[in-house]
């Protein structure tokens, strides 16, 4: 999903492909901000308009490892969505974000769970982890799991105030992917 969708002029593509002799994810496009675009780009396993079925149940699991590699340095953010129902926006995207180091260098990146925040159409949506009848991400019923490049982390309802992500540019991007896992710690380390 492109900001096309909102009047914007950002545009992705989506494949499979090799690189170096390996076989990768590529997600690649152009980042435009003018013109009234957010410079949001994404792919995703699937939409929350379309009532996925629970597709992974990573409740014993304490995050997510990613293997990664960009053309340039870039804030990306997981996208991650459940199948618990909450009122009154039930699309939330669940986002973890991460830096890449550029330069095509491929990078295992552990995004723990506790880290992933709530949003909905772009705005925070802190409620949704912190009062507890909304509870937080349900990692027993997640039912998609995708990329973001994106000009903004997210709005704020206050004042609509959109804070910018860190490393940004507009124009190309390239970004190479490999493998998700889930990991669990296990005496102070790491297992995916």
């Amino acid at each position: 999903m492109d900001d096309r969708v909102m009047g914007g002029g950002s545009y992705s593509y989506s494949q499979f492909d090799t690189y170096q002799g390996e076989n990768v994810g590529l997600f690649n496009g152009t980042a435009v901000a003018e013109n009234g675009g957010f410079s949001l780009i994404s792919t995703t396993t699937g939409s929350k308009f379309t009532d996925l079925p629970v597709k992974w149940d990573l409740s014993e699991y304490d995050g997510l490892v990613i293997d990664v590699a960009s053309k340039d340095k870039m804030t990306m953010k997981v996208l991650l969505t459940d199948d618990r129902w909450r009122w009154p926006s039930n699309f939330i995207y669940w986002e973890g974000m991460y830096e890449t180091k550029g330069n095509f260098e491929q990078e295992l990146i552990y995004i723990p769970f506790d880290n992933f925040y709530p949003t909905a159409y772009g705005f925070s949506s802190w409620p949704y982890r912190w009062i507890i009848p909304f509870k937080g991400l349900d990692e027993s019923s997640i039912n998609s799991i995708g990329y973001q490049y994106s000009i903004f982390e997210y709005i704020s309802w206050f004042f609509f105030y959109i804070v910018p992500t860190d490393n940004y540019t507009p124009g190309y991007f390239e970004f190479h992917h490999k493998d998700i896992k889930a990991y669990k710690k296990i005496d102070g380390g790491w297992f995916s």
